[in-house]
């Protein structure tokens, strides 16, 4: 085992955090979700704990200690019967398949278009994944006991230093590519194996390499499944401040400097449905003017041809050929297990929506939707004896999460990708903190209503 240049960081900080009030932790914990590629810890030559992972087991560790010791009371979370039945079908079918199914073909190179049968397959993969998985739903039950101790403003900054670590790192790496600065600090401080940042697509695009922004992320289109949601989030904010005026303009420009067609289709998705939500005749008409203006000076500057290959040509690219062919060898898989699934990562498609398909078939799909809907119907709920949620900080949240929805539908399909979890995990954070059954009265603290 070895620590990371950025373990040496995040591991002190978050044993200091334990020892802190919980909101740090829970600051921390959503931090460390943009840095996707990298890595705390590096077991053997290709396990590693990622940044998110390891601050999510300190999250719920600090969380056990504060309610198990009383002084937390433990609430009761309206998804935990779900979470507990997808996570059990998940590790079922990934015992049972290999054995009933085990002679189907799984397509393990989509470049090679290699096959492999599902016995040989699943013979590689670590349990590390189920234990990740883990992690990710009691995680969800932990801010859902610890809501109340973040107010509303504090988790909108929150996230607004998130998009600023991505971007500032960024556009780091930009300025030292462009200045011919060594970057091999930057490789061992973001990307636990040391990612190039130049791909197949981004040569077949003519875009230099040194001018695409990555971020914290192993592949652009991660990083624009991050910058996407958000820009679509604080837009649909209202009486923006300066500041987050800011904040919406860089947002687009990290887009365009990101060149991944999931950031600019998601991007434009999310001012759509800005459109189709809001009356704003007077908004209306200067985003229209403001995207024109846009797209001419994109045009103009030589990125008319990007575009065009970005998003109108992007199914006859190779990547697009690749990703088609990946949901079908997935889809094939599906119709093969009989709709059970073959089990997580036994199986990989380009869609999230085909890929849950694939590996836990439509037994635990049917889980997975109705564990989302049930995060958002109870950050939705108004009750009778409960604050309304402040309305920009939900709505930024809500947003947030449908467009990094349409962003894993489009071209995400990891159901360990940080940003879907972040998602998620504000979601809960802006939920309405309240007992089931109780009719204690209730107090303001902090912007939020407590038991007294």
């Amino acid at each position: 085992m070895s620590v990371t240049v950025l373990g040496w960081i995040i591991i002190p900080l978050s044993l200091i955090f334990l020892f802190l009030p919980i909101k740090y932790c829970v600051y921390i914990t959503l931090g460390s979700s943009v840095f996707q590629a990298g890595a705390v810890l590096i077991f053997g030559e290709s396990t590693t704990i990622t940044p998110f992972l390891y601050c999510i087991s300190i999250f719920i560790l600090r969380v056990f200690e504060v309610t198990l010791t009383a002084k937390h009371p433990i609430r009761r979370c309206p998804w935990t019967k779900i979470s507990i039945f997808l996570y059990a079908y998940s590790w079922i079918i990934a015992l049972l398949a290999p054995k009933i199914f085990g002679e189907i073909s799984v397509l393990t190179s989509s470049w090679g278009r290699s096959y492999s049968s599902l016995r040989e397959v699943s013979a590689n993969h670590s349990f590390l994944n189920y234990i990740s998985i883990a992690a990710y739903f009691v995680a969800l039950w932990a801010f859902f006991q610890v809501r109340d101790a973040v107010t509303y403003e504090k988790l909108l900054k929150c996230i607004y230093v998130c998009f600023i670590i991505v971007v500032s790192t960024g556009i780091i790496y930009i300025i030292f590519r462009k200045m011919d600065i060594d970057v091999s600090f930057l490789n061992k401080l973001l990307y636990s194996d040391v990612y190039s940042q130049m791909s197949n697509s981004t040569e077949a695009l003519n875009i230099s390499s040194s001018l695409r922004l990555y971020g914290p992320y192993k592949e652009a289109s991660y990083c624009g499944g991050f910058l996407a949601p958000f820009f679509a989030a604080i837009f649909f904010v209202e009486n923006k401040s300066i500041g987050e005026t800011i904040l919406l303009v860089l947002c687009g420009v990290s887009i365009i400097l990101n060149a991944s067609s999931t950031g600019i289709v998601v991007a434009l998705v999310g001012v759509l449905y800005y459109y189709v939500m809001t009356k704003n005749l007077k908004r209306h008409i200067a985003v229209l003017f403001g995207g024109i203006i846009v797209f001419l000076v994109g045009f103009t500057y030589g990125y008319g041809e990007t575009i065009d290959k970005l998003i109108f040509k992007k199914l006859q690219s190779s990547s697009g050929v690749q990703r088609s062919l990946m949901n079908s060898a997935c889809l094939d898989v599906f119709f093969r297990s009989k709709g059970l699934g073959v089990g997580i990562n036994n199986v990989r498609a380009s869609s999230f929506a085909i890929n849950m398909l694939g590996q836990i078939g439509i037994i635990g799909s049917t889980l997975l939707v109705i564990l989302i809907i049930r995060v958002m119907r109870s950050a939705s709920e108004n009750q009778t004896l409960e604050l309304v949620p402040k309305e920009k900080t939900r709505r930024f949240c809500f947003v947030f999460m449908e467009m990094s929805l349409v962003s894993q539908i489009l071209s995400e399909p990891d159901i360990f990708l940080s940003t879907f979890w972040f998602s998620l995990y504000c979601v809960v954070l802006v939920s309405p903190t309240y007992y089931a059954g109780n009719t204690k009265r209730r107090i303001r603290i902090s912007g939020r209503r407590k038991l007294v």
